[in-house]
């Protein structure tokens, strides 16, 4: 799947696809955090990004879907 077509999908989406692992949470992230330094100076959305700690959330939410773990609707 192109990542533009990730980067416009719903939340409950992406999150049916990382909970089938048809995509990983560190991916989506990586994902996002390179749109975000490619648009922000456009944009102006983000005056911080945390990106260390966002991909860090990123693994362990991956470690829980590899366990099979219950995920929130919001997780990763």
């Amino acid at each position: 799947m192109k990542d533009r077509e990730l980067a416009f999908m719903p939340a409950w989406k992406l999150r049916q696809m990382v909970v089938s692992k048809e995509v990983s949470p560190v991916e989506l992230t990586s994902l996002f955090l390179e749109r975000i330094e490619a648009l922000n100076h456009q944009l102006g959305a983000y005056l911080t990004v945390a990106a260390d700690q966002a991909l860090a959330d990123a693994r362990r939410a991956e470690a829980a879907v590899i366990n099979g773990d219950a995920l929130g609707p919001l997780h990763g």
